[in-house]
């Protein structure tokens, strides 16, 4: 007789409790560890993370307990493997570049890779235990598995019955709905969770109110249909008025806004007239043509830092910090990103950080300035020195390609000349400023010796660009003897000997002027892109001889404050500015300290010299006027020294006034805005 083998108990569950229990704790403890990653803490976590997040983990036990039990398990395993991958490369993007990443940015991926690829190995060793911690829900979903085919009583995972396929889609839908419909309880204002979710996407304030996930998701919403950038909020009337009256003329072009709203079938051009007519022109003041007809020559400088200025070290760049004209209060308007910095400053506009305006695009392909390459752009800055009798150069020591600056530099208005056209390739990595001096140089005395205009020569610098040590950085290696004997780290003594390299290009370009004789007819301006977000806070503090985060205040206000230099060695007296200013600025100061006949209410930024109301404004929407620093990711106040602060009034007032600057840039931006002004093209 056979004996009765006894077969193992089959327990069943439905599959969907499980893989709801099980991706609820993935999306969570991965959420959670880039945002300690990121912050250093888990405060001020806000309910909509929590909501959007289960109902992601709610549709993917969805998907998986549709089907049998072993496609389920293969389905799981993928979405496990696929939300590690994901949650990685946010927290390696995050940490090696102090922001978050944006979908828009992975077309980008290739040229990052081979540029950067280096570091980026070096910045995921740096967050190791956050990546195994990251781990955690594969390894507990393979032990889960293991476990529940062992024993005498093994677990099968029971698929949905065909009633429980229909309700249970509909029931996510629904409280996917009751979540946005709840968002108006945590308020309406400006970036607020419903502004956010339903109206203006900003990466930074939207990651730290929904995480990553479904900040990427709205992101990735936008860029497939379309999004604007916000409405535009009408303002009170009595922002922008000149704070003291003086009997100068107002610097306008002969541009009727409200005749040409009258005249506008298109909404969104219509609102940007009504804008632009309500908005009060600067006024020209005492130092308006004070460099009439002098050549310009701006330098925008990778990474540059005000910390890097020194007696010893940059006599040059000491001397054009103290003998010209002196912003003690300047503020870098863009923190992390090149191409937004280059845009800010061409155009006194804002870059749409969101990149939603048209649909599915990448940032490497796709950035404000590559948005703009077929625009009518009278008021960039190499076509406003051209339509002033000036020969505009345009340089940059590095691809053309890269951000489509081959494209989009020509149409700012410059003769642009890069690696391969027009200057030589080399494989220092970074490349050499000096280099890109002594070619570009020779090229606009050439020319200035056989025409005699005047020129603008605008540089985009790269020596100064990460990572910084002493093996992969050779500009840093090639001037290592520069920083050997300082008390610093090693990445901080990197830092400071790669951007030794711009003291010597630009100490070069002088004595060539000054050989030339026309030194004393040039203007120069040297500004950061942005701050060295790779370098961090503690080696930045190192050179600078002061802790720049000892509280939460420092450290975000630190990002922005920063340099710019105006100096020619025509100036026989430094001028003291104490206003308030920033990289939107430069562009209309310029303007004005050139004597050019300009729109003022055009360009979002503000002549300095200008009795017009200052206010210096920042990427993540903070900004600062001489009241204090309003920090638009805390939604705080910081007032400096005995300074009164603002009242909630003068307070909503400001951040509409940011918010709908931001708005109306993007608007421009998408609507090729110059084109509808009637304007010579």
């Amino acid at each position: 007789m056979e004996k009765n083998v006894k077969k193992p108990i089959r327990k069943k569950r439905v599959a969907y409790w499980y893989y709801s229990a099980f991706f609820i704790f993935a999306i969570l403890l991965s959420e959670l560890t880039v945002r300690i990653s990121a912050y250093g803490n888990l405060s001020e976590l806000h309910i909509a993370l929590f909501s959007f997040d289960i109902l992601l983990a709610l549709g993917l036990a969805y998907v998986c307990s549709f089907w049998k039990q072993i496609v389920g398990k293969i389905l799981s395993y993928i979405f496990t493997v696929l939300l590690f991958i994901f949650y990685v490369v946010h927290l390696v993007y995050q940490h090696t570049f102090k922001s978050f990443l944006s979908i828009s940015q992975v077309g980008m991926g290739g040229d990052a890779l081979s540029s950067f690829g280096k570091e980026t190995i070096l910045s995921a060793l740096e967050v190791k235990w956050y990546i195994l911690l990251l781990l955690v829900p594969l390894i507990t979903l393979i032990i889960s598995n293991i476990l529940m085919k062992r024993g005498k009583k093994k677990v099968y995972l029971r698929k949905l019955n065909l009633a429980q396929k229909i309700v249970f889609p509909i029931v996510i839908a629904i409280l996917h709905i009751v979540c946005v419909l709840c968002l108006p309880l945590f308020g309406n204002g400006a970036y607020s969770p419903k502004d956010l979710y339903s109206d203006t996407f900003v990466l930074s304030f939207s990651e730290k109110i929904f995480g990553v996930f479904t900040s990427t998701r709205l992101e990735v919403k936008g860029l497939l249909f379309g999004t604007g950038g916000g409405s535009i909020i009408t303002e009170d009337p009595g922002s922008e008025q000149p704070v003291t009256p003086v009997n100068y003329d107002d610097n306008v072009l002969d541009i009727d806004f409200a005749a040409l709203a009258a005249n506008e079938k298109d909404k969104s051009i219509q609102n940007l007239h009504n804008y632009f007519a309500a908005r009060t022109p600067t006024k020209q003041n005492a130092y308006t043509g004070m460099f009439k007809g002098y050549n310009v020559v701006e330098l925008v400088c990778e990474s540059f830092s005000p910390y890097l200025i020194d007696e010893q070290r940059t006599p040059t760049l000491y001397k054009m910090a103290h003998d010209g004209i002196v912003l003690n209060n300047y503020y870098d308007t863009i923190c992390d990103n090149t191409s937004n910095s280059e845009y800010t400053f061409i155009n006194s506009n804002l870059p749409d950080t969101s990149l939603l305006g048209k649909g599915w695009r990448n940032f490497y392909d796709y950035n404000s300035c590559t948005v703009s390459k077929d625009n009518y752009l009278p008021m960039a800055l190499g076509n406003l020195m051209k339509s002033e009798g000036y020969k505009s150069w345009g340089f940059h020591n590095y691809k053309g390609n890269y951000y489509g600056r081959k494209d989009t530099h020509p149409n700012f208005g410059f003769d642009f000349y890069y690696m391969n056209k027009g200057l030589k390739k080399t494989d220092l990595w970074p490349t050499s400023d000096l280099e890109m001096m002594e070619q570009a140089v020779p090229m606009i005395l050439k020319e200035y010796n056989e025409t005699g205009k005047p020129f603008s020569a605008y540089f985009l610098t790269f020596s100064g660009h990460m990572y910084y040590n002493f093996t992969s950085n050779k500009i840093a290696k090639a001037n290592e003897d520069v920083s050997k004997d300082m008390n610093c780290g090693t990445a901080a003594k990197a830092y400071v000997s790669c951007n030794q390299e711009l003291e010597y290009a630009i100490k070069y370009m002088i004595d060539e002027f000054e050989k030339a004789g026309i030194l004393d007819k040039t203007l120069f301006i040297v500004t950061p892109d942005h701050y060295p977000y790779t370098l961090g806070f503690k080696s930045l503090s190192q050179i600078a001889g002061k802790d720049l985060e000892a509280d939460d205040f420092s450290a975000e206000f630190n990002k922005y404050k920063s340099c710019c230099l105006f100096w020619s060695s025509s100036m026989t007296e430094p001028i003291i500015v104490n206003d308030v200013c920033c990289e939107l600025d430069i562009l209309p100061t310029l303007c004005n300290l050139l004597g050019f006949k300009y729109e003022s209410r055009l360009m979002l930024g503000t002549d300095i010299f200008s009795p017009s109301e200052k206010i210096a404004i920042l990427l993540d929407r903070s900004f600062v006027t001489k009241d204090g620093y309003y920090d638009a990711n805390k939604d705080k106040v910081y007032t400096f020294g005995d300074q009164k602060g603002w009242t909630d009034e003068e307070l909503n007032r400001l951040i509409t006034s940011v918010k709908n600057k931001f708005t109306v840039s993007t608007e421009m931006l998408y609507k090729d805005y110059f084109k509808h002004l009637g304007l010579d093209q």
